[in-house]
């Protein structure tokens, strides 16, 4: 029968030692597989063993003893064989739960086992999303990097266009073919006399007018708060003052400034990590990042780069 036994080793008589063994659910078992089976069986199971070694003694004992007492009378022997109907049937009547302790220790015993597979499999789950994490990290940077020094090192030069140190060829078109005819066959100018609206002399004369012409207008020299109204005076050749590094939302910038600011907006955004649930989610929201961008998936741990 499956479950915690003791082999009881006797001379003489007399049981001499005991050896603890656990017999499995195997049709056969070698007695050296069921001795190392006890030896590594739990404290639950190894106290069953310890209990029946001590019974397998005392029982020894106690029919070498009545053996001796049947030699010298009939009454001796039948009160021996009376105590070993009550051992057995105390061993049928305990049997059930000996079996059933046994069979919670071994179920125990595979949880724990179980526990320390999926405790070692988290851990090593743990370390390689950290690498991964350390990977996106780097790549992220190496990104917004590479970009930075992109915007950096880009200009323009009339229509030519430079980006690390490379120039491109003319970006100018050939040029197109000359308009149809007119409608006196010529080609598609019109004759001066032609031209409607113009002044009466060309080019026109020069003229001015004071400020005291131009309505809702304000003379702001040297204030940068502009407030949206018309600026004069501010150069002599009547351009717009505007400044390099504004410091107020209202004030004006060239156009440099504002190129030079979106773009490393651009580059410092570049290489953002998002975190989502599913994959569905992660192809959902590929549509509102940018390239370079990292898409980690919390349900699968994988993780995707937009491309």
């Amino acid at each position: 029968m499956p479950g915690p036994a003791v082999l009881a080793l006797i001379s003489q008589g007399r049981a001499v030692d005991t050896i603890p063994i656990l017999v499995g659910d195997a049709s056969t078992q070698t007695l050296r597989q069921v001795v190392s089976a006890a030896m590594v069986a739990d404290d639950a199971t190894k106290r069953e063993i310890e209990k029946l070694a001590a019974q397998a003694v005392e029982l020894v004992d106690s029919s070498t003893a009545n053996a001796k007492k049947a030699q010298e009378g009939a009454q001796r022997a039948e009160t021996a064989a009376g105590e070993a109907g009550r051992y057995k049937k105390y061993m049928e009547l305990n049997w059930p739960k000996i079996e059933s302790s046994t069979r919670d220790a071994v179920t125990a015993k595979v949880e724990a086992a179980q526990s320390a597979y999926n405790a070692a499999a988290s851990e090593r789950a743990a370390k390689n999303s950290a690498s991964r994490a350390s990977t996106s990290e780097e790549n992220a940077k190496s990104s917004a990097d590479r970009a930075a020094r992109i915007a950096d090192s880009t200009s323009w030069d009339g229509d030519r266009l430079t980006v690390n140190g490379k120039t491109s060829p003319s970006l100018r078109g050939p040029k197109g073919d000359r308009g149809d005819a007119g409608q006196d066959g010529k080609n598609g100018a019109s004759a001066w006399g032609d031209i409607t609206g113009k002044p009466s002399t060309f080019p026109p004369s020069s003229h001015r007018h004071s400020s005291s012409d131009i309505s809702d207008a304000s003379n702001d020299a040297g204030e940068p708060r502009f407030g949206g109204k018309v600026i004069k005076g501010r150069e002599r050749d009547g351009k717009i003052f505007y400044y390099q590094h504004p410091t107020e939302g209202i004030e004006l910038s060239n156009k440099g400034y504002v190129d030079s600011t979106v773009a490393a907006e651009k580059a410092r955004t570049v290489g953002m990590v998002w975190m989502v649930e599913t994959e569905s989610q992660a192809q959902a929201k590929e549509t509102s990042c940018q390239k370079g961008d990292f898409i980690q998936v919390a349900q699968t741990g994988n993780i995707y780069q937009v491309v």
